[in-house]
């Protein structure tokens, strides 16, 4: 029997120019070997055809097939937080027809993710060895605001159909808004069921995409990733982090450059994209 398929999709916007060199070459050195196809839909081609050349440029180099498609739709503003909340929903579920197979397996990498070798084949063992979960993430450290770095993993404090319902961690601190944020712990290891999960690095199986739309009607308090977390454990599809995939993340420094925010979290094992 075939191996199942395994898409690695990507949504851009146009705004990664200054970084994309960087994210290109993290993503190339994370497909090498996976046997994937590649796909990035491309939601600037109305409005800036040198970004769509670029793009087709560096996905001739990649060592897997890289299909780069036109996504001319736009139906919000992407300078506005509700407006790249409502397209960026748009782009994943158009991603998850173009796959069309609900077998398959499609692993969601965000345009500032640097998402480290051997993550594909990690998430998806992930998957495999415990089928009753709806997706499974690597860790992404983001910014929270001070200097302080948090990761891309929920716990939702409104009545959640996921594991806030049921425990608090005292590791959990409080992040406004109505939900958590999980703080940069050296010692979190293995997968850990939390409420929702960022796309960023994200494994699932394009059926669950299918019976469970991404919707972003209620931003805010929550975004097209909280609300999907929710709605995949209310559907019985619980989502989790996997703490072993541990992920960069593209921001703009002080000075106006583009960096890793890696380079902040205070322990030295952290700052390393890996896969244990």
């Amino acid at each position: 029997m075939a191996e199942t398929q395994l898409t690695i999709a990507t949504p851009f916007a146009g705004y990664e120019s200054p970084y994309l060199e960087m994210w290109t070459e993290a993503y190339a050195l994370m497909v090498e070997g996976t046997g994937a196809t590649g796909l990035w839909l491309d939601n600037s081609s109305m409005e800036d055809v040198q970004f769509t050349r670029t793009l087709r440029r560096y996905a001739k180099k990649m060592p897997i097939k890289v299909k780069v498609l036109p996504e001319p739709l736009r139906v919000g503003n992407v300078q506005t937080s509700a407006g790249k909340n409502i397209q960026v929903c748009v782009l994943w579920q158009r991603i998850a027809y173009e796959v069309r197979d609900p077998d398959a397996w499609l692993l969601c990498v965000e345009s500032d993710v640097l998402v480290p070798a051997g993550a594909a084949h990690r998430l998806r063992e992930r998957m495999e060895a415990h089928p009753a979960l709806g997706a499974v993430s690597g860790a992404i450290p983001a910014p929270l605001g001070d200097g302080d770095i948090c990761m891309q993993a929920w716990r939702i404090n409104m009545n959640s159909p996921g594991p806030q319902s049921r425990y608090a961690p005292p590791a959990w601190g409080g992040g406004g808004n109505g939900f958590s944020f999980d703080w940069c712990a050296p010692d979190r290891t293995g997968v850990e069921l939390v409420d929702a999960t960022g796309f960023g690095c994200l494994m699932v199986q394009v059926r669950n995409l299918y019976e469970t739309p991404l919707q972003a009607m209620m931003f805010p308090p929550l975004g097209y990733d909280q609300e999907w977390g929710l709605a995949s454990w209310a559907a019985g599809r619980p989502v989790a982090i996997d703490w072993s995939v541990r992920c960069g993340h593209l921001r703009k420094g002080k000075g106006g450059e583009y960096g890793d925010i890696r380079a902040q979290l205070p322990d030295e094992d952290l700052r390393e994209a890996r896969v244990l």
